[in-house]
């Protein structure tokens, strides 16, 4: 080690020696490098002399450049340690929309931003992406040779979904998916899906899993929801409701059952969810010109009482 730093001690030497004298330069290289083999502490090949060379005929810094290095390194701090990959920030994802358009089926998907940042979620609609495309290309098909074959028209399917955020919180993030199909016949149809993605855990959630008590919680929401889908529909009908004769066939004037219908929160105040949407598909409440529902239930004190304690602070009252 002592070769080592003598011999690079004197390559740097030999850059001020350089412009006064050129050929000393070769000389006292030459002997140090036979003293290094020599001596049998250093192995330099002939490759290497030429590198050391082009470093010797560097320019000398000058005093004040090498002041000014000298006291940069002094203060530059020492490098920080490079972080984990996981806390590494990606750009920020943009929506997505998926369309593709053929003879057999008009097909489109689309989610937001928020979506498309979360990994497991975006994989998750790309998913079903995938499978609603290739099932909606399989029925389409089927149907166009069925048509060859008899004596009625084929018209090309059509199938949409289109996620919007309902709400997103630190801890929540809620999609819902307004779909439409048609398949041939007088009309498509269309309905509703949702998503309520818990970031801590890293998947999706129920509305009810919301509640320590879930029976409770449902118990209170059917309270409130039957009196208001009941004032929608008598918004859009033009008249009072008349009362259910209690059937189950009685879908046009009873109460659906609640634990049939998308549940999802919505109307974030605050950084929390303030209402319990529940969202109804065609001929669930109603004929199918009535269309479909969205009922909002405020969440009460009573439905927040029941709140579990990891999510207590993603809900407040809509009072």
């Amino acid at each position: 080690m002592f070769l080592l730093r003598y011999l690079f001690k004197a390559m740097r030497a030999l850059r001020r020696w350089e412009q006064a004298h050129p050929v000393l330069e070769w000389v006292v290289l030459g002997s140090l490098a036979r003293f290094a083999h020599y001596g049998g502490m250093i192995r330099m090949s002939l490759l290497a002399l030429p590198l050391l060379l082009a470093g010797c005929g560097s320019p000398a810094p000058k005093a004040d450049q090498q002041s000014s290095a000298a006291s940069a390194s002094a203060v530059t701090p020492a490098p920080a340690p490079l972080a984990s990959p996981v806390s590494v920030s990606l750009p920020q994802a943009g929506p997505v929309a998926l369309a593709e358009k053929t003879e057999l089926l008009d097909f489109k998907y689309s989610w937001p931003a928020a979506a498309a940042g979360i990994p497991a979620l975006d994989a998750r609609l790309r998913a079903d992406a995938r499978t609603t495309q290739q099932h909606m290309k399989n029925q389409a098909a089927k149907a166009k040779s069925e048509s060859e074959t008899g004596s009625f028209p084929f018209h090309s399917y059509e199938t949409s979904n289109e996620w919007n955020v309902e709400g997103d919180t630190p801890k929540l993030l809620a999609l819902r998916d307004s779909f439409y199909e048609y398949t041939g016949g007088a009309h498509g149809m269309s309905g509703f899906q949702f998503i309520l993605w818990d970031r801590a855990i890293g998947h999706d959630i129920t509305t009810l899993d919301l509640f320590a008590d879930k029976t409770a919680a449902m118990a209170l929401l059917n309270q409130a929801f039957c009196p208001a889908l009941n004032r929608e529909r008598a918004k859009r009908r033009g008249a009072p409701v008349p009362p259910s004769d209690g059937g189950t066939d009685d879908w046009m004037n009873g109460c659906p059952d609640l634990a049939k219908q998308v549940l999802i929160p919505g109307d974030v105040k605050r950084g929390r969810f303030t209402t319990i949407h529940v969202l109804i598909g065609p001929y669930e409440a109603g004929p199918y010109a009535e269309g479909t529902y969205d009922i909002v239930l405020p969440i009460t004190r009573s439905l927040l009482a029941l709140a579990k304690p990891s999510y207590a602070e993603a809900l407040a009252t809509g009072s």
